[in-house]
């Protein structure tokens, strides 16, 4: 009998941000208070797939966002989750995550729900207009 172990790394898209780097905060690490999210077991560094900062992404432990602060750089993200989780600095591991990885798993998120004329996802446009099977995008 195999035991199948769940996967603890995140998806490469969390919020529509690429996911850069993530920890899995270990149960003896304390928690200092200083969230108002509260202590979560897992966190994120993601980078948003338009424009913006990187956000620290603090998620339960099926890697949904349940708050979130942006940081000019990844440097300053880590520092932020240390004031958090002292000691969690080293834990950081880098999740590979390219931008065209991002990018397929979005389209594969969102495959039937583009615009029919320009192919552009949800994630990219303010609305859609649909009739039947048909979807315009508010760019169309």
């Amino acid at each position: 009998m195999s035991s199948r172990k769940k996967s603890i790394k995140p998806p490469p898209v969390l919020d529509n941000c690429r996911i850069l780097e993530y920890v899995i905060v270990p149960r003896s690490t304390a928690y200092s208070g200083h969230s108002n999210v509260g202590p979560v077991p897992r966190l994120a560094i993601g980078e948003p797939i338009g424009e913006g900062e990187l956000l620290l992404l603090r998620c339960d432990r099926n890697w949904r966002v349940l708050g979130a602060s942006a940081h000019p750089s990844i440097r300053q993200a880590k520092h932020r989750a240390e004031l958090d989780y002292p000691g969690l600095t080293a834990a950081w591991i880098d999740a590979g995550v390219s931008k065209a990885q991002a990018e397929a798993y979005l389209d594969k998120r969102w495959k039937g729900a583009k615009c029919s004329f320009c192919g552009r996802r949800p994630d990219q446009i303010s609305q859609f207009v649909t009739k039947g099977k048909v979807r315009i995008c508010d760019v169309c």
